[in-house]
């Protein structure tokens, strides 16, 4: 379904480029996805990364979803009795 609006050039510009914007997105989305896929293919295969082969970079000691994963539980709890005892103290 198309919808016919009468604009002038600024506006025409405007949607154009917002197409052309829109457009590369999803083919930078899709590729995205792509190398996404062939990286989990091809990781169970390789045993150690080629920087790390070549000793530009030493091995990490953690794992990566380690540094990303959410603080633990007792966290929240230490954040809390800090900010009672603040609290607290200026009573």
């Amino acid at each position: 379904m198309y919808s016919l609006m009468f604009v002038n050039n600024n506006w025409y510009l405007f949607f154009r480029l917002h197409h052309i914007l829109c457009e590369r997105l999803h083919k930078i989305s899709q590729q995205a996805a792509r190398l996404a896929e062939d990286e989990a293919k091809c990781k169970r295969d390789r045993k150690e990364s080629t920087a790390i082969a070549l000793r530009l970079k030493a091995p990490s000691e953690f794992p990566v979803l380690q540094h990303f994963s959410p603080p633990p539980l007792h966290h929240a709890a230490v954040t809390k009795n800090t900010r009672e005892s603040s609290v607290a103290h200026y009573k």
